[in-house]
Protein backbone atom coordinates (compact mmCIF):
# COMPACT_ATOMS: atom_id res chain seq x y z
CA UNK A 1 0.00 0.00 0.00
CA UNK A 2 1.33 3.22 -0.79
CA UNK A 3 0.69 6.79 0.99
CA UNK A 4 -1.98 7.84 -1.27
CA UNK A 5 -3.44 4.99 -0.94
CA UNK A 6 -8.01 5.40 -0.68
CA UNK A 7 -7.99 4.28 2.89
CA UNK A 8 -5.23 7.39 4.07
CA UNK A 9 -7.00 10.05 1.94
CA UNK A 10 -10.50 8.95 3.32
CA UNK A 11 -8.34 8.76 6.80
CA UNK A 12 -6.59 12.27 6.15
CA UNK A 13 -9.93 14.05 5.20
CA UNK A 14 -11.55 13.22 8.80
CA UNK A 15 -8.98 15.52 9.93
CA UNK A 16 -9.78 18.50 8.45
CA UNK A 17 -13.06 20.31 8.26
CA UNK A 18 -14.80 21.59 4.91
CA UNK A 19 -16.03 24.55 6.65
CA UNK A 20 -13.46 27.23 4.67
CA UNK A 21 -13.56 30.96 4.80
CA UNK A 22 -12.21 30.78 1.03
CA UNK A 23 -13.52 28.23 -1.73
CA UNK A 24 -10.44 28.19 -3.36
CA UNK A 25 -9.39 26.65 -0.34
CA UNK A 26 -12.02 23.84 -0.61
CA UNK A 27 -11.30 23.32 -4.08
CA UNK A 28 -7.80 22.58 -3.24
CA UNK A 29 -8.95 19.37 -1.12
CA UNK A 30 -10.70 18.41 -4.20
CA UNK A 31 -7.85 18.48 -6.29
CA UNK A 32 -5.62 16.64 -3.60
CA UNK A 33 -8.22 14.11 -3.57
CA UNK A 34 -8.34 13.94 -7.66
CA UNK A 35 -4.74 13.84 -7.59
CA UNK A 36 -3.92 11.49 -5.02
CA UNK A 37 -6.37 8.98 -6.32
CA UNK A 38 -5.37 9.50 -9.97
CA UNK A 39 -8.50 11.17 -11.17
CA UNK A 40 -10.91 8.88 -8.64
CA UNK A 41 -12.35 9.85 -5.00
CA UNK A 42 -15.20 11.92 -6.12
CA UNK A 43 -17.36 9.79 -3.70
CA UNK A 44 -14.67 10.75 -1.02
CA UNK A 45 -14.82 14.64 -1.61
CA UNK A 46 -18.48 14.87 -1.92
CA UNK A 47 -19.04 12.84 1.20
CA UNK A 48 -16.50 15.41 3.25
CA UNK A 49 -18.08 18.09 1.95
CA UNK A 50 -21.56 17.35 3.02
CA UNK A 51 -20.15 18.17 6.45
CA UNK A 52 -19.96 22.09 5.48
CA UNK A 53 -23.02 23.92 6.10
CA UNK A 54 -22.48 25.57 2.82
CA UNK A 55 -22.57 22.14 1.07
CA UNK A 56 -24.28 22.05 -2.16
CA UNK A 57 -24.61 19.06 -4.10
CA UNK A 58 -24.18 20.46 -7.69
CA UNK A 59 -21.30 22.65 -6.76
CA UNK A 60 -19.44 20.03 -5.89
CA UNK A 61 -20.18 17.61 -9.06
CA UNK A 62 -19.51 20.87 -11.11
CA UNK A 63 -16.06 21.39 -8.83
CA UNK A 64 -14.85 17.97 -9.36
CA UNK A 65 -15.74 17.92 -13.18
CA UNK A 66 -13.54 21.11 -13.50
CA UNK A 67 -10.40 19.89 -11.62
CA UNK A 68 -7.66 18.89 -14.48
CA UNK A 69 -4.47 16.49 -13.87
CA UNK A 70 -1.09 18.52 -13.24
CA UNK A 71 -3.50 21.43 -11.47
CA UNK A 72 0.00 22.27 -9.39
CA UNK A 73 -2.27 20.75 -5.85
CA UNK A 74 -0.95 17.24 -5.11
CA UNK A 75 -2.29 14.94 -2.63
CA UNK A 76 0.58 16.31 -0.40
CA UNK A 77 -1.31 19.20 0.04
CA UNK A 78 -4.15 16.85 1.80
CA UNK A 79 -1.82 15.15 3.90
CA UNK A 80 -0.10 17.92 4.81
CA UNK A 81 -3.25 19.82 6.43
CA UNK A 82 -4.48 17.07 7.51
CA UNK A 83 -1.38 16.22 9.67
CA UNK A 84 -1.62 20.43 11.04
CA UNK A 85 -4.77 18.94 13.24
CA UNK A 86 -2.86 15.30 14.41
CA UNK A 87 -3.25 12.71 11.54
CA UNK A 88 -1.20 10.31 10.91
CA UNK A 89 -0.52 7.85 7.89
CA UNK A 90 -1.70 4.52 8.17
CA UNK A 91 1.63 2.99 8.78
CA UNK A 92 1.03 0.20 7.02
CA UNK A 93 1.98 2.10 4.38
CA UNK A 94 5.26 1.50 1.85
CA UNK A 95 7.81 4.13 0.17
CA UNK A 96 6.05 3.86 -3.61
CA UNK A 97 8.45 2.57 -5.24
CA UNK A 98 10.23 4.26 -8.58
CA UNK A 99 7.72 1.44 -11.40
CA UNK A 100 4.48 3.05 -9.05
CA UNK A 101 5.78 6.88 -9.42
CA UNK A 102 6.64 5.93 -13.00
CA UNK A 103 2.93 4.40 -13.55
CA UNK A 104 1.48 7.10 -11.76
CA UNK A 105 3.12 9.50 -13.48
CA UNK A 106 1.88 7.98 -16.92
CA UNK A 107 -1.80 7.64 -15.67
CA UNK A 108 -1.41 11.47 -14.72
CA UNK A 109 -0.07 12.16 -17.87
CA UNK A 110 -2.80 10.10 -20.15
CA UNK A 111 -5.61 12.22 -18.25
CA UNK A 112 -4.28 15.29 -18.68
CA UNK A 113 -3.90 14.52 -22.44
CA UNK A 114 -7.54 12.72 -22.63
CA UNK A 115 -8.92 15.56 -21.06
CA UNK A 116 -6.93 18.29 -23.21
CA UNK A 117 -8.76 16.07 -26.50
CA UNK A 118 -12.14 16.15 -24.93
CA UNK A 119 -11.88 19.81 -24.50
CA UNK A 120 -10.70 19.90 -28.22
CA UNK A 121 -13.56 18.30 -29.43
CA UNK A 122 -16.25 20.50 -26.91
CA UNK A 123 -14.59 23.53 -28.75
CA UNK A 124 -14.93 22.15 -32.21
CA UNK A 125 -18.58 21.78 -31.36
CA UNK A 126 -19.57 25.04 -29.88
CA UNK A 127 -17.87 26.94 -33.20
CA UNK A 128 -19.69 24.36 -35.23
CA UNK A 129 -23.17 24.98 -33.53
CA UNK A 130 -22.34 29.24 -33.70
CA UNK A 131 -21.49 28.73 -37.24
CA UNK A 132 -24.65 26.89 -37.63
CA UNK A 133 -26.74 29.51 -35.89
CA UNK A 134 -25.01 32.51 -37.96
CA UNK A 135 -25.38 30.80 -41.29
CA UNK A 136 -29.31 30.24 -40.60
CA UNK A 137 -29.47 34.28 -38.54
CA UNK A 138 -31.10 36.88 -40.29
CA UNK A 139 -31.17 40.43 -39.04
CA UNK A 140 -34.10 42.00 -37.18
CA UNK A 141 -36.44 44.60 -38.31
CA UNK A 142 -36.53 47.89 -36.04
CA UNK A 143 -39.95 47.22 -34.93
CA UNK A 144 -39.03 43.95 -33.79
CA UNK A 145 -40.73 42.97 -30.31
CA UNK A 146 -37.71 42.23 -28.08
CA UNK A 147 -35.80 44.80 -29.08
CA UNK A 148 -37.74 47.17 -28.90
CA UNK A 149 -38.52 46.55 -25.14
CA UNK A 150 -34.89 46.04 -24.56
CA UNK A 151 -34.67 49.65 -26.36
CA UNK A 152 -31.96 47.99 -28.63
CA UNK A 153 -31.29 48.58 -32.04
CA UNK A 154 -30.54 46.31 -34.97
CA UNK A 155 -26.68 47.92 -35.38
CA UNK A 156 -24.76 44.70 -35.15
CA UNK A 157 -21.48 43.55 -35.84
CA UNK A 158 -19.93 39.80 -36.17
CA UNK A 159 -16.48 38.70 -35.25
CA UNK A 160 -15.74 35.07 -36.43
CA UNK A 161 -13.25 32.56 -36.75
CA UNK A 162 -11.86 29.13 -36.15
CA UNK A 163 -10.20 30.04 -32.64
CA UNK A 164 -12.75 32.29 -31.24
CA UNK A 165 -16.28 33.05 -31.75
CA UNK A 166 -17.68 36.71 -30.85
CA UNK A 167 -21.15 38.26 -31.65
CA UNK A 168 -21.33 42.24 -30.35
CA UNK A 169 -24.56 43.56 -30.35
CA UNK A 170 -24.37 47.25 -30.04
CA UNK A 171 -26.86 50.91 -30.00
CA UNK A 172 -26.09 53.92 -28.81
CA UNK A 173 -27.60 52.87 -25.28
CA UNK A 174 -26.45 49.42 -25.36
CA UNK A 175 -23.29 47.29 -25.75
CA UNK A 176 -23.42 43.16 -25.00
CA UNK A 177 -20.80 41.02 -26.37
CA UNK A 178 -20.60 36.70 -26.28
CA UNK A 179 -17.50 35.10 -26.62
CA UNK A 180 -16.95 31.76 -27.05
Amino acid sequence: MTLASYENVESALRFISPDFEEREEWVKIGMAVKDGLNGEGFDLFDSWSKGSDSYQSHDAKDTWRSIKAGGGVTVGTLFYLAGENGWKPDTTAEPETEQQRLKREAERKARTQKEARAKTTKSKQAIAKVEKLLNTAVQASENHPYLMNKGVGVNYTFSFSIQQVSLCLHSPNYISAIQT
